[in-house]
């Protein structure tokens, strides 16, 4: 009975995220920024290089992306 009831909040957290995603990933303005940046990055010919700094910044975009939904959940 308890797996049950673990697996039913798993699901909930999970659908609670996707939700929380949205403000982000169907915002036309971060959108077009993300572009912008990968459009930028595409220049960079020593492709180890453009690997880091693409990684890096969906690091920090991850860092920011989880407080902000920490503070919409609050």
């Amino acid at each position: 009975m308890g797996f049950v009831i673990m697996l039913k909040k798993d699901a909930e957290e999970i659908k609670k995220r996707q939700c929380f995603r949205e403000w982000k990933e169907k915002n036309e303005n971060y959108l077009r920024e993300l572009q912008k940046f990968l459009d930028i990055t595409d220049n960079v010919s020593d492709e180890k290089l453009k690997l880091d700094i693409i990684y890096q910044m969906l690091k920090c975009d991850e860092i920011l992306t989880k407080i902000a939904e920490e503070r919409l959940a609050n």
